[in-house]
């Protein structure tokens, strides 16, 4: 055995060359005439081997480690055996996953002051405010820092004639007035005195139950240079007659026409409000009921 500690190895060697090569004729007549002699070397080679050192020769397998390939499927500079999200570009701070966005809103975590709400861009992620606690937003709130009403734009019910009464519950928002009133102004007494002295002036032409006498125009252009004065000032005129039922329609037509006088000399015809009440609000016996009077008011 090659690897065994004694060996013998035999070798046998014969040349391919015919050293005579010839055809001899036999001297000796005992011998055949034509006999063909070759003639070639050989020999035998035995040799004994002895190991006297080493043990038993052992195989020795040499191998190149494996380089893995690298491969990063997404393109973001991350590869795929440490990115978390392969097929997302991403970033290193995420593990190779993009920033997230916790609250849904469009703005990724890393930009977003409210992270965990959600927001818009203008305002770097966060809810849109609401700086006066309204409950409406900034964006829409033409009063941002004064609390207020949806129907006024964010802003608090106006109070036009700066009355400390709001418009909305102002009966006179353009003419500055009291609570007791609903915030219109109050007549005083004087001067509704002075009006009730005027009413007493309108008479009606002989010739007809309800044209006004020539003598009316003094205390009625009084009346309506008032009224002309003041735009929020309006006047309530109501006729009364003698009889209930049978003069209804005539203190209505007396009513109208006083109207029609105030409005032909420039009053604003809202301004005016006409009822004729017949004898529905006595105020005595006959004659006595028979009256004009007229309220201003606003």
């Amino acid at each position: 055995m090659p690897n065994s500690a004694v060996s013998l190895t035999v070798r046998y060697m014969h040349g391919f060359k015919n050293l005579m090569n010839n055809n001899s004729t036999a001297s000796n007549p005992n011998e055949l005439s034509g006999t063909v002699t070759n003639v070639h070397n050989s020999g035998v080679q035995a040799t004994l081997n002895f190991r006297l050192f080493g043990g038993k020769q052992k195989t020795v397998a040499v191998t190149t480690p494996e380089v893995p390939v690298l491969v990063d499927t997404d393109g973001d500079g991350i590869n795929d055996n440490v990115d978390k999200c392969p097929n997302t570009p991403g970033v290193a701070k995420y593990d190779g996953c993009p920033v997230p966005d916790s609250d849904n809103d469009g703005v990724n975590d890393d930009e977003d002051k409210c992270p965990t709400v959600a927001g818009s861009a203008k305002y770097s992620g966060c809810p849109v405010p609401d700086s006066d606690n309204d409950g409406i937003n900034d964006d829409i709130d033409k009063c941002p820092s004064l609390p207020g009403v949806e129907l006024y734009q964010g802003c608090p019910v106006p109070d036009s004639d700066n009355d400390g009464i709001n418009d909305e519950e102002d009966n006179c928002p353009n003419v500055a007035g009291t609570a007791a009133n609903h915030g219109c102004p109050e007549i005083d007494a004087s001067t509704q005195s002075k009006v009730d002295m005027m009413a007493k002036g309108i008479l009606w032409a002989p010739a007809s139950s309800y044209k006004l006498a020539a003598t009316s125009n003094k205390a009625l252009d009084q009346i309506a240079n008032m009224l002309k004065a003041d735009s929020s000032l309006k006047a309530t005129i109501a006729v009364h007659t003698t009889t209930a039922d049978k003069d209804k329609s005539l203190s209505q037509n007396r009513a109208d026409a006083i109207k029609t006088y105030l409005v032909g000399q420039g009053v604003n015809e809202s301004q005016v409000e006409a009822t004729g009440y017949g004898g529905e609000q006595p105020i005595g016996t006959g004659i006595k009921n028979q009256r004009t009077e007229i309220k201003l008011h606003y």
